[in-house]
Parts: structure tokens; sequence; C-alpha cells
């Protein structure tokens, strides 16, 4: 009879970062909760998605991770990604918030963001992809070509809403898994010396992208406008000293520091926790990673491997890309802190994520064991 027992330590650093999460989403969102009616505003919505979060983690522990890669699923899946992209440009379907295209409307309750389900679904597929093409993984007609053109679609579909920081989030979740899959270093290298020119000239001739840019180098030239959200950052951290202001007690986040419940979350944790809690937090993501990785390279399958690998990469990129927006070492991007900020798309996505590393883990040797005739342990393989 066979037991297979999951990653219990990965489980209990998430349910220990979402616990987190919800206490520093009340500390942060009082006042600005209070201003629509209710001081729990936010802290209801945060709970809400941390509910349909752990339904789907819960659920999807339970769906053997194999079955992703049937060309059914895959295809499907991917499908449904191309759609739900499509849709958030469409005038009167998606939802047009400050300029931007990135939402799809869910009543009068709140909104979905596609790009987060097309992170997760871009990883399954891939990682599926790329066990499929392993006798030519190292050919660019066969296997590269095809690769960057899917990437390319959804890349694309992404700027134009516009969302260049969640695109390029998506190119370093893939090419790491492209690497690990065996395709040639030269191919990627290749691919980025035609790309990064690409990007930064898009980058560039956005203003609004220009001006994150100039104002990331030096946010004191406008301290009242452009550089407001960094410089009131920093200053949130840096008041916080070693040990912080204790919990509740912070004042940035009174309507100095813009949605401090949100991606500047970090900020108010340096604040009000210092830099002991600001490294507690950090130490957590990277028990997170280690248990991510452990469980990639102890898959029984390639498939396992890239899919646990990429997932991985999906939660800590993100977590990476925040923390250096905070501190004043990426320019501004509107990216959440896993488990961590208010909720929404992305919490519920991580959350899957997580479910599905989890069920990865069942059938890692780590983990799962099976009686033997003898009456002894023995790796389940």
């Amino acid at each position: 009879m066979h037991h297979l027992a999951f990653d219990k330590l990965l489980l209990a650093i998430v349910l220990i970062l979402v616990a987190f999460g919800v206490v520093m989403v009340y500390s942060t969102s009082g006042l600005h909760a209070e201003a629509l009616g209710s001081e729990h505003h936010f802290l209801l919505r945060h709970l809400l998605s941390i509910l349909f979060g752990l339904t789907a983690m819960t659920a999807v522990m339970f769906v053997p991770y194999e079955v992703y890669r049937r060309p059914g699923v895959m295809y499907s899946f991917l499908a449904l990604a191309l759609a739900l992209l499509v849709f958030t440009l469409l005038p009167g379907v998606g939802a047009k918030i400050n300029n931007a295209r990135r939402w799809l409307p869910l009543g009068t309750f709140r909104t979905f963001q596609p790009s987060e389900v097309a992170k997760l679904i871009l990883v399954l597929y891939f990682s599926a992809y790329l066990v499929k093409k392993q006798e030519k993984v190292t050919s660019f007609s066969y296997t590269v070509l095809p690769c960057l053109i899917i990437l390319g679609v959804f890349f694309s579909l992404i700027v134009i809403q516009p969302d260049l920081g969640t695109a390029m989030n998506v190119v370093m979740i893939v090419i790491p898994i492209m690497f690990i899959a065996g395709v040639r270093l030269s191919h990627l290298l290749g691919i980025g010396v035609v790309a990064l020119p690409m990007i930064a000239m898009m980058a560039w001739s956005s203003p609004y992208q220009r001006l994150r840019i100039m104002m990331f180098l030096n946010p004191w030239q406008d301290p009242r406008h452009s550089g407001y959200q960094l410089i009131q950052s920093l200053i949130a951290i840096g008041k916080g000293g070693l040990t912080g202001v204790g919990l509740g007690q912070g004042q940035q986040k009174l309507f100095y520091l813009p949605e401090p419940y949100s991606d500047f979350i970090f900020s108010t944790v340096g604040e009000e926790l210092g830099l002991i809690g600001g490294i507690i937090l950090i130490v957590l993501f990277g028990l997170l990673i280690w248990r991510g990785m452990v469980i990639a390279f102890n898959a029984p399958d390639l498939f396992g491997t890239f899919t646990a690998f990429g997932l991985t990469l999906l939660i800590s990129v993100q977590a990476v890309i925040n923390l250096g927006v905070v501190t004043g070492v990426f320019p501004t991007k509107g990216l959440p802190l896993p488990f961590i900020s208010h909720g929404g798309t992305s919490l519920i996505v991580c959350l899957t994520s997580t479910g599905i590393l989890l069920n990865i883990s069942k059938y890692c040797e780590e983990f799962s064991w099976h009686q033997s005739p003898s009456g002894g342990n023995q790796p389940l393989r």
C-alpha cells in the first residue's frame, strides 16, 4: 500500500507567510479602508482571496501532476490563457484602470488579472513541451524557435496592456526552464543579444517607463510626484532601524506611502518590525526557494523537475523584484509580494503553484515511502 507524503516544511513556510501577510494587511490598510466605509474592507477581501487560494491549493495537491502533461490539457490551458489576455484588450470587456487594460471585471466586487494565470499556465506548457522535445532539445529550428514564437505571442499581449514588468517576469521564468531543459547556452545568449536592446528601446520609448527609470536613478529629482513613492518607501524602512517602531505603530502608511497594503507592504514591514523583521521575512522566502529546488531536483521525471523549477521561479522572481523595488534596487514596478501583499489573482496563483509543488513532492524519494515486503521503509520510485 502506497503512502504518499508531501513536503510538510514547504507547506508550513507558505502558511506562515500567508499568516504574516494577514497581520500586515490588517496593520497597513485600516485607515485606507475606513475611507471606503469599513476598516476591515481590505482585510476581508484579502481573507476571501486566501480562502479561494487555499481551496485551489488543496484541490491541486490531490491531482497527479502528470495530468498537466497530457496534450489535451496542455493545449486547452494554453488556449485559455491566450483568450483571457485577448479579452483584457477588448473595449467593453477588459477593465481599463489608470490607462492600462490588465484586468477582467468580476462584477462590482473585484477584478481578475489574466497575466498572473498565464505565468502559471506557461510554466506547465513549457515544461511539458520541453520534455516532448528532449531528443532534439539542442536544435534551434525544432525546439527553440517554436518556444520563442509562443513566448513572443504572450510577451506581446502583455506588453500591449501595457505591462512591460510582468512581460519581463514571464521571460525570466521561461528562459531558465529552457536552460535546465538542455537548450544550448549559445542559443539563449543569442536570444538575449537580440531581445535586450529591443526591450530597452520599448522601455525608453514609453514616456511612463522612461520616467520610472529616471526616478529610479534619482528619485529626489521630483520628490513630490514621480519620485514620491520610492522616497516614502526608503523613509519607512529607514525609520524602522534594527527592531522597528512596533507592529501597528508605523507612520508612513498613514497616507504618506500610496497603497501600503499592496506592492509596498515590505516598506511597512521594515518600519514596524525593523531590520530583524525584514530579514526574517527574507529568510522565509529563502527557505521556500530551497524547498522548491529540492523538490525540483528530486522529482521522479523531467516534467516534474521542469515544473517544480518553474513554479519556484514564478514565486521567487516576483519576490526578488518586489523587494528590489521597495528598497530602490530596481525601477518601480507594480508586482505584489507573494503571499504577503493584499490579495488578488497573484495570491491565488501563488497558492495554486504551491499546491502543484506539494503534489510533485509526493512522488519524490525524499518525502514518499511505501512498505516493502519485509516491512521496512523503502523509497517510492
